[in-house]
């Protein structure tokens, strides 16, 4: 079976968010949510926090959205895209639902709903479903079948091609284990600012900035705020540069 985040690959405009909301961490968040719908009976309060936390979520992804770095590639987008329309799909319904919920409400009496109420749901949950029908297969496949401009394979990759984008002030330091003493990529950056020499290397988990000279070395590095150790090299220079001037 295809990939279906790799750039060109077919399939249904779903399966990109299905795909990613199995990955670890997003299936913790999910399987919260599951448990919470699956495990009842319900009352109003999980129906009200789970409408709520929805609408929390929505708004959040926007302001992430916002930030320059929010994404590095076509396809990552495309999976926000399918997700987001999963999220209008899932709308519908719904509005759908909340007109079935109104209506049996007032069948048991508990309120007197207004006339078309049931018919401005039925009308909002319809054409949200029709800006998904018109929309979501087309932008999908638009942002997966961008060929994007390829991200480094490795830590040892990621580190070289922010050594050049630094310029002449940065050095590689190749330091991998010979046969027999480990694995993995021990190299660094060295470069100097304001007359104060810095290591750049990725620890276990993190990107880490340390100065090394001159005056005492600090006890422990400044952990850079991003985790993948295939990170954008544009994006890594410019939280290097922005630690460098806290």
């Amino acid at each position: 079976m295809s990939d279906p985040t790799k750039p060109g690959a077919g399939g249904d405009w779903r399966e990109l968010w299905g795909v990613a909301a199995d990955e670890p961490y997003t299936a913790d968040l999910a399987q919260e949510i599951r448990f919470a719908v699956e495990r009842g009976p319900h009352e109003p309060a999980e129906t009200l926090t789970l409408a709520c936390t929805a609408a929390e979520a929505a708004r959040a992804l926007a302001t992430l959205l916002r930030q320059e770095w929010a994404l590095y590639t076509p396809q990552q987008a495309a999976t926000v895209a399918s997700a987001l329309f999963a999220q209008l799909e899932a709308a519908a319904e719904g509005l759908r639902e909340l007109g079935g919920a109104v209506r049996r409400m007032a069948d048991r009496g508990d309120a007197v709903i207004s006339t078309g109420m049931d018919d401005s749901l039925h009308r909002a949950a319809a054409e949200t479903g029709r800006q998904v029908d018109q929309y979501a297969a087309t932008v999908v496949a638009g942002l997966r079948a961008a060929r994007p401009h390829p991200l480094p394979a490795d830590p040892h990759e990621t580190l070289a091609r922010v050594a050049d984008l630094l310029g002449p002030g940065a050095t590689l330091v190749d330091q991998h284990p010979v046969h027999g003493e480990g694995t993995g990529c021990r190299c660094e950056i060295r470069l100097t600012h304001r007359g104060e020499e810095w290591s750049f290397h990725r620890d276990q988990h993190t990107w880490s900035l340390l100065r090394v000279a001159p005056g005492p070395i600090p006890a422990t590095p400044t952990e850079l705020d991003i985790y993948d150790e295939s990170a954008h090299p544009a994006h890594l220079v410019a939280l290097i540069r922005r630690a460098l001037l806290a």
